[in-house]
Order: C-alpha cells, then structure tokens, then sequence
C-alpha cells in the first residue's frame, strides 16, 4: 500500500527513458532540493522546525510553478499539440494535487486539537508521511517529467529558490545561495541540452 501511494510521485518514464546526462542533472537538483529543505543554512544536523518551514515555503513555490510551467508549455505548443501536451501535464498536476492534500491535512493535524493526545497521535502520523512525500516527491518534482521533459528543468530552480530567499543573509549565505545558482544552471544547461536534441520549447510533449 504505502510503495502504491509513493509511487504516485515517481516518473513512469512516459517518454522512453532520458539520456545519462539527463538522469544525471535531474538527481543532482532532486538532492539540492533535498539538502536545502532538511538543513538549516548553518550546516548543522537537520531540525523539525527548519525542515517543516523549508519544507512549506518550498511547496508553496512548486505548487504555483509547476501549473505555471505546465501552462507555459501548453500555449507554446503547436495548436495541434496542445490537447496531447494539456493531457500529459495532468499527470504531475494529479501527482501535485495528492500532495497538497496531504500538506493540508498535515498542517490541519499540527493545530490545536481538543484532545491533545489524540492530537499528538494523529499529527505525528501525517507529518511522518508528509516526510515521505515530500522526500520522494521532491526528488523526482512530482513526476514532472511524465508531464514534459523539459518540465522538470523549468520548475526545479523555484523551490530552491524561495527558501534561498526567505533567509538571505547571515554566515549561511553561501549554503543560500549555492543550492540556488548550481540549480538554476543544470536546468539552463537542459534545456539547451535537450533543445539541441530536436526538443525546443515550442515542440509541445512527445508522442512516445
């Protein structure tokens, strides 16, 4: 049951599976966003209070980009593409959509509950899988790439980006920063990859 519901946030390979370099750049940005979410800038071990902050405020910013970049590739598709491409991204949106519900009853579970035992039970529960979404979730974005192959490249530098700026300076600038910028050039770097290997922008999603 539990590998079932994980495994609607892992990439079936909708598309055939990527090139080496492909694979390579997705699991470097599904670490970094790991990495910035678990730990506090200071590099010190992880802590709930960092990690479940982070770990909203990078939600919230996949949550508004990966629509946003689904749109983005729909429009640009060909007109006769478009229908196929909106079908394709419905399967990470469906995958988003799981996890916010999840999120939300989560957050719902941590209020103050009348019985505060029962609280504590029930908010343990949901944040131990809300963990374990947004672990294997954030690795793979979400199945962005059974959405478009260049999804995942357009989405992976938000996240990061909005915990990097949520607590900009301090001695931990460079851990700020630095999951940001290297982010943000592999999925420059895939993108052109990937518009050099016959698939731009305004392609719309494959036919496998």
């Amino acid at each position: 049951m539990a590998g079932w519901f994980l495994g609607l946030f892992v990439p079936k390979g909708a598309f055939g599976p990527p090139d080496a370099a492909v694979r390579t750049a997705g699991a470097l940005r599904g670490v970094l966003l790991l990495l910035i979410v678990l730990f506090p800038f200071e590099l010190a071990l992880p802590d709930f209070t960092t990690a479940w902050r982070h770990g909203l405020t990078s939600f919230y910013a996949l949550a508004v980009a990966l629509p946003l970049a689904c749109l983005l590739l729909v429009a640009a598709a060909p007109p006769g593409e478009r229908g196929w491409t909106a079908r394709c991204a419905g399967r990470p949106l469906g995958s988003l959509g799981v996890a916010a519900a999840v999120v939300l009853a989560a957050v719902l579970a941590t209020e103050d509950p009348a019985n505060p035992f029962v609280g504590v039970i029930t908010g343990l529960f949901f944040i131990v899988v809300l963990g374990l979404v947004l672990l294997v979730g954030y690795y793979h974005h979400f199945r962005a790439a059974d959405g478009h192959p260049l999804l995942p490249a357009l989405v992976a530098p938000w996240p990061v980006w909005a915990v990097a700026l949520e607590d900009p300076s301090g001695p931990g600038a460079l851990a700020v920063y630095g999951p940001a910028v290297i982010t943000t050039c592999v999925s420059v770097w895939e993108i052109t990859h990937l518009h050099r290997r016959g698939l731009p922008l305004t392609a719309g999603a494959p036919r496998a």
